[in-house]
């Protein structure tokens, strides 16, 4: 196995106006791709993908973990951010990490952590051969 084939792919929302969030965040989408591609990734096959989110508080990551448990997410983890200031919410789902696909998870989920006064921070995943 290379370098390259263990380290997790991350993509990142870095904006902050909506408008211009779902922009990055969609350009960001495509960058992550290619990087699986380019470390050998199969994009025809389903991936373990991880995506992340930050809460002012934990009743609202709570309210979003039922929210996204509704669209077929699975939630991996609940817990307070190292400096305790906000939570973070870590989500799974089994998909082919296809552009438009992805695109569309982004739009979805920045909405969805919006709605509960949280931010959507991207996803990432492991090289699946």
């Amino acid at each position: 196995m290379n370098i390259s084939s263990g380290l997790l792919a991350l993509g990142f929302l870095f904006a902050t106006t909506p408008g211009h969030a779902a922009s990055v965040a969609e350009r960001q989408d495509a960058s992550v791709i290619e990087h699986l591609k380019d470390a050998g990734s199969d994009l025809s096959k389903p991936h373990n993908i991880d995506f992340f989110f930050y809460f002012p508080d934990q009743a609202s990551a709570n309210a979003a973990a039922i929210d996204l448990r509704t669209l077929g997410y699975r939630i991996v983890g609940i817990a307070p951010t190292s400096d305790e200031s906000a939570w973070h919410l870590k989500a799974l789902r089994s998909m082919v990490p296809e552009l438009a696909a992805m695109n569309q998870s982004t739009r979805e989920l920045n909405a969805l952590a919006a709605r509960h006064g949280g931010e959507y921070d991207g996803w990432g995943t492991s090289v699946v051969d």
